[in-house]
């Protein structure tokens, strides 16, 4: 159950729905911390600390990756899973931290993914650095670089413009005819 607690997790929080996420990631690590699975354990730490910045708390996402940097079982991560704690941990941070630091701890995770043997290696033109290019997706013969983009979304009408309707009162009825 732990593992469908982590996916689901993961997935969520991939998906943009923090919330929902919160409970099985919780319920997942805790699962995975003590059977000793400690990749899986920093990616749900990673996707809490995610949904804990998208809530607004950015400092509890940091508080949750904390034994990324402290821990001592950070020598047994995979690089990938190290490069992902490390930028969310700069995400989380980057409201407190210096430029400094955080252009610090996103080098680092970038050196980590260039170190890693399992990843693809960068093409000769890319200038990007790997963990700022988004893999492409294929879905069936096409190939694309990014999804497509949005619609812009329409904020509420003000209330203080000239031209906003009057809240207060009842909306008027046109007349009825009545045959």
């Amino acid at each position: 159950m732990s593992r469908a607690h982590s996916l689901l997790a993961v997935g969520l929080t991939a998906l943009g729905r923090p919330a929902e996420a919160v409970d099985p990631g919780v319920a997942a690590l805790r699962s995975a911390v003590s059977a000793g699975r400690v990749d899986e354990a920093m990616t749900l730490r990673t996707a809490l600390a995610a949904c804990a910045r998208a809530l607004g708390d950015p400092l509890a996402g940091s508080e949750i990756l904390r034994p990324a940097v402290t821990g001592a079982g950070t020598t047994d991560l995979s690089p990938l899973v190290a490069a992902r704690a490390l930028a969310e941990l700069a995400a989380c941070l980057s409201h407190l931290a210096s430029r400094d630091d955080v252009e610090d701890a996103l080098t680092e995770a970038d050196r980590l993914l260039a170190a890693d043997e399992a990843l693809p290696p960068r093409t000769a033109g890319s200038s990007a650095p790997r963990s700022a290019r988004t893999p492409p997706r294929t879905t069936g013969a096409t190939a694309t670089r990014s999804p497509p983009p949005r619609p812009p979304t329409r904020a509420w009408p003000s209330c203080a413009s000239p031209t906003a309707p009057n809240w207060t009162s009842p909306p008027s009825r046109p007349p009825s005819s009545t045959n």
